[in-house]
């Protein structure tokens, strides 16, 4: 095997000596050819630094000239605040004549509620049935299911409710005691944070009409 390579060696090397401005012609040329190719490669990437780098002096001399004249510097623009939203509640047409007198908060015995809310309430006409709605500041956690007369104690409403999607809303009914002038009405509700009563609206109420 290597006897044949050697054989074949000296048979190319004859023929390159029998023709030597053949030999040194394809040597210039294919030494060309890869010359040729490598500078066309590597014109072509200094071409693209070159562009690359006068995009980021362009960038820098812009900046700088900020940086030295401030006052050229546009003023950021105002951000104007998204108006809050306003919730209108749909309630039916209230009497007038009722009021809170009296309200204060106290420490429930019941550990999973954070506060109280005791709420006394008078009229100056005679009422009965009776359906009021309280609206206080913050949501209710437990509407009470009974109340207290001035006059005739303690009584059971005959229904009462969390307004839907407002919590800070009561809804209660009653048919008895009368509530009449100078009877005060008291309840008391419990929630989780501290609240106040702000608003008692009477409601016409007619419990045969559903």
């Amino acid at each position: 095997m290597l006897v044949a390579i050697l054989e074949k060696l000296k048979q190319e090397w004859r023929m390159i000596k029998s023709a030597p401005f053949a030999f040194t012609f394809v040597c210039v040329v294919a030494a060309s050819a890869c010359f040729g190719g490598f500078r066309w490669f590597y014109h072509d990437r200094l071409s693209d630094g070159e562009t690359l780098a006068g995009h980021w002096k362009s960038e820098a001399e812009y900046w700088k000239n900020v940086a030295s004249h401030p006052s050229q510097i546009p003023p950021p623009t105002a951000t104007q605040p998204t108006p809050p939203k306003t919730v209108t509640r749909v309630l039916p047409a209230p009497e007038y004549g009722a009021q809170i007198i009296h309200r204060e908060n106290f420490i429930p015995g019941d550990s999973k509620y954070g506060s109280g809310l005791r709420v006394t309430l008078a009229t100056d006409q005679r009422r009965g049935p009776v359906q009021l709605l309280l609206i206080c500041d913050g949501d209710i956690g437990l509407a009470p299911g009974a109340g207290k007369s001035s006059k005739s104690g303690a009584f059971i409403v005959e229904s009462q409710m969390l307004m839907p999607s407002h919590p800070e809303v009561w809804n209660v009914k009653w048919r008895t005691p009368e509530w009449t002038p100078g009877d005060a009405i008291t309840f008391e509700f419990l929630s989780r944070k501290k609240i106040d009563a702000k608003a008692v609206i009477p409601i016409t109420y007619n419990p045969n009409v559903q």
